[in-house]
């Protein structure tokens, strides 16, 4: 039910509104108005619901700060149109005044701080919005939760919260998930994905490295094992598979600017997930025109909140340290979701 001061006083008199020679319209009240109904209904007892109490207390304390809320927000491209389940104008200000931090935040608007100047290499997002902008961590928290979608495309979590407190972050117009002062900025939360779910790679057996894998009966779905299980076949050239995976990455993965090794060991099917790893995120980082990523993990777990960000020219160093994970990559799935960060 929506409620309003309105709805409230005709349920408390069950309709019966008296007539005043100052009510205009139903609906356009007046100052004077408000208070007579609020003194009917306190003269006869009836203001002491908690709940709606507390409703009418909420929404005169939202007033002074909505306006200069509202306007902060969408200068940061936040609007009706940014997710389809709601306003989230409204919801971050419901977020705000749930959480008593609206005069926080509004003192906060009037100096916020870039995210260049915050920022380390990884941490916790909860705590860095807390610590800048004197909200308090249920607030922030909360905020990072916010997610939706928009003409079908996901809003992920820390998208949104990040383009309402950093100064120099908002929402990108058009494609993309934020723009970092000009830059493109992926944001990527737990079990997030580089592409497409469940992408499979069409007329592998025509494909060289299809090819072989009939030859030598190899059933594998998984390219690391199926490399690698090629590789130990006593007869298999290591010049020729080699090429084989080369030609395979590159019709799969054709806009990546990272190449597989020649060194590499085939045999070890780790070393062969390593090197497809590399290559399928820089595949869809030059697809996407990504500069930098941040990862967030939006698990339910006391990492909630925990990120690391870096440049797409840093992918390879992420992936050989193990902090950057993904799933196994197979012909039915060539671009597997993202690990827990």
């Amino acid at each position: 039910m929506q409620w309003s001061l309105e709805n409230i006083y005709k349920k408390q008199v069950r309709g019966k509104i008296p007539p005043r020679k100052h009510l205009r319209v139903l609906g356009e009240a007046t100052f004077d108005e408000v208070i007579v109904m609020l003194n009917d209904l306190n003269d006869k007892g009836l203001l002491e619901n908690d709940v709606e109490l507390e409703y009418i207390k909420r929404y005169l304390t939202k007033r002074p700060y909505e306006k200069s809320l509202v306007a902060y927000l969408r200068s940061k491209n936040l609007n009706e149109r940014t997710i389809d389940e709601g306003n989230i104008l409204e919801i971050i200000v419901k977020v705000l005044s749930d959480n008593k931090d609206l005069e926080a935040y509004d003192n906060y608007i009037q100096n916020p701080q870039p995210f260049r100047n915050v920022v380390e290499r990884s941490g916790n997002l909860i705590d860095v919005i807390s610590d800048i902008s004197g909200l308090k961590r249920e607030t922030a928290r909360e905020l990072v939760n916010l997610k939706g979608t928009e003409s079908s495309r996901g809003v992920g979590k820390g998208e949104m919260a990040m383009a309402a407190i950093f100064s120099d972050v908002k929402m990108a117009e058009g494609k993309g998930d934020l723009d970092w002062d000009g830059q493109y900025l992926e944001v990527k939360s737990t079990d997030a994905r580089l592409g497409k779910r469940d992408r499979e790679f069409p007329n592998f057996e025509r494909e060289t490295l299809g090819e072989l894998a009939v030859q030598y009966d190899k059933s594998d779905k998984r390219l690391d094992t199926l490399v690698a299980n090629l590789a130990n076949e006593p007869e298999m050239d290591p010049g020729h598979l080699l090429d084989a995976l080369l030609s395979f990455a590159r019709a799969a993965y054709p806009k990546s600017s990272i190449e597989i090794p020649v060194d590499i060991n085939l045999e070890d099917p780790l070393q062969v997930r390593n090197a497809l790893e590399k290559v399928m995120v820089s595949n869809y980082a030059n697809r996407e025109g990504v500069e930098w990523f941040i990862m967030i993990n939006s698990s339910k777990t006391r990492y909630f909140g925990r990120y690391f960000i870096f440049r797409t020219s840093e992918i390879a160093k992420y992936v050989d340290e193990k902090i950057l994970k993904l799933g196994v990559i197979s012909l039915g799935n060539l671009d597997p979701s993202i690990g827990t960060i």
